[in-house]
């Protein structure tokens, strides 16, 4: 069978832009969090569990799970420019930690979505 697909798409790695001091290195390891496009190049994570840390390494089980429930977004961003020594061509992604307005649904994780057409 054939395919009606004329594009080849390739994976490629983010430069990320920006310190983590100003929330430009993203929101962190995670699992079990939604993330979904916002139709402007740009991207959404929220939620999700991460492994709690002690002072002797990181506990496991369900004890051992931070629950989140911090929102972020991602600007995706063209290939940076390869004529800088710091730069290498590769697309960019600037994180920023977004402030909700009003009551939010609180931590989660193990999250589920689905996409509904107007």
């Amino acid at each position: 069978s054939s395919s009606s697909v004329d594009t080849c798409l390739t994976w490629h790695e983010a430069e990320v832009q920006g310190s983590q001091r100003e929330g430009g290195g993203g929101p962190g390891m995670r699992s079990g969090c939604l993330l979904w496009a916002g139709g402007d190049d740009s991207v959404f994570v929220f939620g999700g569990a991460r492994p709690k840390k002690t002072k002797k390494g990181r506990c496991t089980g369900e004890e051992g799970l931070v629950i989140l429930e911090d929102l972020w977004r991602a600007q995706l961003a063209a290939p940076l420019s390869t004529t800088s020594s710091s730069s290498s061509g590769r697309p960019g992604v600037r994180w920023e930690k977004l402030e909700a307005q009003g009551q939010g649904p609180g931590a989660r994780s193990g999250l589920c979505q689905c996409a509904v057409s107007s």
